[in-house]
């Protein structure tokens, strides 16, 4: 994966990889803490917010990471720049307008890797019961979130950022 990003001229650069249960029971209780604090209704649990430790999950099998791109001339951190989910409501605004995040999705896309839907940063391979699910064509899996095909007008923005055409 890291070779293709340096074809084009990017570096990945790992975030959360492996989270063994050591890692996730905190990550679980901090969220849950956080949010009672906060006065928030939904502080009794983490649910979509931070996998559950008990549960089977990319990143406690090892096979998820989130990852950012950056540019190798500028050191530019380029697609992860926000943290927001991508929803059915701003899948256009949140993700289909990026060129980045699209060059991200597509990096781990052509060496067999799939995006967690609602999440830009979160790629996930072999072993997981998402993965296991893909169909191998879909762009992205789970999240209820329903993808939609990449315009013609990005991809041509992106083709001419790498400079070639990357994007078919």
């Amino acid at each position: 994966v890291n070779k293709l990003a340096q074809e084009l001229g990017f570096k990945l650069v790992p975030g959360s990889v492996h989270r063994p249960a050591s890692v996730m029971v905190p990550l679980w209780n901090t969220g849950i803490v956080a949010r009672y604090k906060q006065g928030r209704k939904d502080w009794t649990n983490n649910e979509a917010k931070i996998a559950k430790p008990s549960c089977q999950t990319g990143h406690s099998m090892g096979a998820a990471v989130d990852v950012n791109l950056v540019h190798i001339k500028t050191s530019k951190q380029l697609a992860a720049t926000d943290s927001g989910k991508i929803t059915n409501s701003n899948y256009d605004t949140h993700f289909l307008n990026d060129p980045y995040k699209i060059l991200l999705e597509e990096i781990f896309y052509q060496n067999k890797w799939v995006r967690y839907c609602p999440e830009h940063w979160h790629f996930e391979y072999a072993v997981t019961p998402s993965y296991k699910k893909w169909d191998g064509v879909s762009r992205c899996i789970g999240g209820n979130v329903t993808e939609k095909p990449i315009p013609d007008d990005m991809k041509k923005q992106i083709n001419d950022i790498v400079g070639y055409n990357f994007m078919n």
